[in-house]
């Protein structure tokens, strides 16, 4: 009963807040901005201990808001107030994911695919470059994605995953690529970092060309987040004292050779050089082998 309550109190909250953001209200005065950020405390606080409510809400909020003003003309005022209620309610998501609870859960994991994660993907993809507050509604959308992927790189994963095998399975050159750019925003570790190595070898060859080119740009981006994030697993990596890096390194040399083999089919020439130098430093094995072939004449391993 007592945790019934709670919830509806917690309810009453974020109704509260959704109801004074600008996109109801109209545009803020010093009175009411002062008020949303009051609630906005409120609800950073509230979900330390009510999570998924709070989260959960938050989405639904974001996708009532682009729901009322789809697939019609809308003034610019009121697109200014559609913006600034996106801003108010990311800048909240990126608080309360900074204290997400450090709890295993099925749940968890589900709640992010169904309701948040395809809200911020929208969101990060956001056409109007015209507009001036466009450019902080995605950098704010990428910041809650970041912070998704410290504690739900699974979920994230499943959904870079299955667009792979779609785009493998139906061979559409004009698909939805946005998916793919989700690799270049999220925090990778190295063992997450080699599960994309290694979907996206078991997936490229059977990729068009437009596709190649998006995820060469994107898992790039990925290594060097890694790299800078991460700099004592990257010197790991270059020791080659820790067997667990061997997988890691395997992949990113199978992939420098699948990516190889397309490239040379492809014109202009070295598009993918940048990708393939960034796998070669991952791989200090197929690194050593590269050179020697150059400057010896020694065979690299089949």
């Amino acid at each position: 009963m007592a945790t019934h309550k709670t919830d509806e109190w917690v309810l009453q909250l974020l109704r509260r807040f959704e109801d004074q953001l600008p996109i109801k209200t109209g545009p803020h005065n010093a009175q009411l901005r002062h008020n949303v950020e009051q609630n906005k405390e409120c609800l950073v606080s509230v979900s330390r201990h009510k999570f998924h409510l709070v989260i959960e809400r938050l989405a639904r909020i974001i996708q009532v808001n682009e729901s009322s003003v789809s697939n019609r003309i809308i003034g610019p005022e009121q697109e200014k107030n559609l913006y600034e209620s996106h801003i108010i309610v990311l800048e909240t998501l990126v608080q309360c994911l900074s204290s997400q609870p450090k709890e295993p859960s099925g749940r968890n994991e589900m709640m992010f695919v169904k309701s948040l994660l395809p809200e911020i993907c929208k969101l990060i993809n956001l056409h109007h470059e015209h507009h001036p507050l466009v450019p902080r509604v995605k950098q704010l959308s990428v910041q809650v994605l970041y912070s998704l992927s410290l504690n739900n790189f699974d979920a994230i994963f499943g959904r870079i995953s299955s667009k792979l095998q779609s785009l493998t399975a139906s061979g559409e050159e004009s698909a939805d690529l946005a998916d793919l750019d989700l690799i270049q925003y999220i925090n990778v570790d190295l063992k997450n970092l080699a599960k994309i190595v290694h979907e996206i070898h078991q997936r490229w060859k059977n990729l068009k060309k437009n596709q190649h080119t998006t995820l060469a740009m994107s898992l790039e981006k990925a290594i060097w987040n890694w790299m800078e994030a991460y700099p004592e697993e990257f010197d790991e990596v270059q020791q080659r004292h820790e067997t667990a890096y061997f997988d890691f390194m395997e992949h990113c040399g199978l992939l420098f050779e699948a990516v190889e083999l397309i490239g040379e089919k492809r014109r202009p020439a070295g598009q993918f050089w940048s990708l393939q130098m960034m796998l070669l430093i991952c791989s200090p094995f197929a690194m050593e082998e590269a050179v020697n072939a150059v400057e010896g004449g020694a065979p690299c391993t089949p």
